[in-house]
């Protein structure tokens, strides 16, 4: 047996070795598709099928309960669904739930092209209204510019800034909204601390305040009246009057600024919709583009420097891909522009578009240009010869539209970006929508319940 030995060796060798060449061709062959010369199969994106949406999404990848169906039909109130056959110009409206539940009107122009369309969020000078983008343009056949957009290919979002056109009211009640659920609490943006620290510090005193107020008037019961001597040294008086005019001013600053932090999470809030519309299949969100005109655009830059501005998951980063700024301030309340444009603006392209003869916008642009220009895409756009800001510059001055949307197209449009489901983690609540425009005769009103079809008349018709 022991004379065997090295013929059982050398045996074994052999096969060892015959082992080995075969995997080294095995893996040769098969690292060979990750070559130039190979093309390496690559998955499609598909858009979401109704028939194959369930409780787990698209493609098997779960949606968290309570955050929306992924392809559940949103039904208007006249009975017919948003979809792209609306035609140019169609548009729905609705109302969208803002963390605290105040209104956001909302006007939603749907893209014809579904899951491969980029998305436009328009935000308006923060004294207008959306309308302003929905004015006729003369040099544009006195077409507005969201349905210039909606024309290009583009689904276009218009909102009403809380406290301005139809985001005023009462708080919407929960029995007012569908397609969503419930909504969840205040979120403070980070990119703020001292407005959010700010904000928690106004609750936190006006409760006090109110508990005060509480304890005094049971204190006052058990206490006789009287009027309280006031000082008759006149420097004393206006030493008083000084100290109660600054603290109303200051209180005045602290509501503008708690008002600015809402705001930023509205901006947030219809992010979170177009979660919704994006898992229907209506457009891609990883397409997203901003418009901001005025002090709209400062707020919508300090929006984009939030961590969590735009982002879902599975995606660690955030959705927006372009962000447009229209004559844009040097600073809105305590925020300051260049430090928004600091912390996004490298990667995420950004335009800042404004008229050249206006001195305070162009020297802001002007400022901010080398921030702007680290992305290869950013740009400064001075138009000439022109003195308008804002919405009137867009609508006014030859040429502007064009420039808009030729970076839109560059950087969102034409953007490769693979459509897939988001996780729709914090869902807000909508109202039943109406449909506007052309398309919206297209499917009458749904009859009632109980209502018997109406029978014509016999007789000489006129």
């Amino acid at each position: 047996m022991a004379e065997q030995r090295p013929g059982w060796t050398r045996r074994g060798t052999a096969a060892a070795a015959a082992i080995t060449t075969t995997m080294v061709l095995t893996l040769a062959i098969g690292s060979s598709w990750g070559t130039p010369g190979h093309a390496q199969p690559r998955l499609q994106p598909q858009p979401p099928d109704p028939k194959k949406a369930n409780e787990f999404g698209v493609g098997g990848r779960r949606v968290i309960p309570g955050g929306g169906g992924p392809n559940a039909e949103f039904v208007p109130r006249d009975g017919g669904a948003i979809n792209r056959n609306l035609g140019a110009g169609g548009r729905v409206r609705f109302k969208v739930a803002a963390f605290d539940r105040s209104p956001l009107a909302v006007t939603y122009y749907p893209s014809r092209q579904g899951p491969g369309a980029a998305v436009v969020v328009m935000v308006h000078d923060l004294n207008q209204t959306a309308r302003e983008f929905e004015t006729p343009i003369p040099d544009q056949n006195n077409v507005g510019l969201a349905e210039i957009l909606q024309k290009q290919g583009y689904a276009v979002v218009l909102y009403d800034a809380r406290g301005q056109g139809g985001s005023r009211g009462p708080l919407l009640k929960p029995a007012d909204l569908i397609a969503q659920g419930g909504t969840p609490g205040v979120v403070l943006p980070e990119v703020v601390p001292a407005l959010a620290a700010e904000y928690v510090r106004e609750v936190a005193a006006r409760r006090a305040e109110r508990e005060a107020a509480t304890d005094g008037k049971a204190q006052a019961k058990t206490r006789p009246s009287g009027n309280r001597r006031k000082s008759a040294d006149p420097d004393v008086v206006k030493r008083q009057e000084e100290l109660e005019a600054e603290r109303t001013e200051q209180q005045r600053r602290r509501d503008r600024e708690s008002d600015l932090v809402r705001k930023i999470n509205d901006l947030q809030a219809i992010y979170y919709f177009l979660i919704d519309r994006h898992n229907r299949g209506e457009f891609n969100l990883g397409k997203l583009a901003v418009i901001a005109t005025g002090d709209g655009a400062n707020l919508a830059a300090a929006w984009a420097a939030t961590p969590q501005a735009a982002v879902a998951a599975p995606r660690p980063l955030s959705d927006l891909s372009a962000l447009v700024l229209v004559s844009p301030k040097e600073t809105l309340e305590s925020l300051q522009l260049a430090d928004s444009l600091k912390v996004f603006a490298s990667r995420v392209p950004t335009m800042i578009l404004t008229s050249e003869d206006h001195a305070e916008t162009s020297k802001v642009a002007r400022d901010n240009q080398g921030t702007v220009e680290r992305n290869r895409r950013g740009a400064i756009a001075l138009i000439p010869s022109s003195a308008l800001t804002g919405a009137r510059l867009i609508r006014f001055e030859k040429g502007v539209v064009e420039r808009l949307v030729e970076f839109l197209d560059a950087t969102v449009k034409f953007k490769v970006e693979d459509w897939e489901p988001r996780y729709n983690l914090q869902p807000v609540g909508a109202t039943r929508a109406e449909v506007a425009g052309p398309g919206a005769a297209a499917t009458p009103p749904p009859a009632a319940p109980d209502a018997e079809p109406a029978v014509p008349k016999k007789g000489n018709s006129p």
